[in-house]
């Protein structure tokens, strides 16, 4: 159970991180456009795929290979966004959308841990810090 319970640390390290986060939802809030397709690349707990809904995306597509997806299954249901939210597991290489998405919210990282910009579809949000 150490696994689970890292990835959870691992989580939650993200999440109290609050400049990291703020500047994530603020990125979300500049750049999602009422009615974009979103794609959430590794969710983790859905928060962010949360705030893509909250800033006017019709649809988003939240990534997720871990079992921390189960997390993200249940704020999504708790928060009313199944609807607008679906649940991928898997990797994000191997995965097929059906739709072409207006964002795409990815945590890349070079190997000093920074953001780096990655091939995008229209817009990209990101966090430089």
């Amino acid at each position: 159970m150490k696994f689970v319970e890292d990835a959870i640390l691992f989580h939650a390290t993200m999440l109290n991180d609050r400049r990291r986060t703020a500047g994530y939802l603020a990125s979300i809030r500049d750049i999602v456009k009422p009615g974009d397709v979103v794609v959430d690349i590794g969710t983790g707990t859905g928060i962010l795929a949360i705030a893509a809904v909250r800033a006017g995306a019709r649809h988003v597509y939240a990534i997720e290979e871990a079992r921390i997806a189960r997390v993200a299954r249940t704020l999504f249901e708790a928060n009313g966004m199944t609807d607008h939210i679906t649940l991928i597991r898997g990797r994000s290489t191997e995965v097929k959308l059906p739709q072409r998405a207006d964002v795409t919210n990815a945590p890349c990282c070079d190997r000093k841990k920074r953001m780096v910009r990655v091939e995008r579809p229209k817009r990209f949000c990101q966090c430089l810090h």
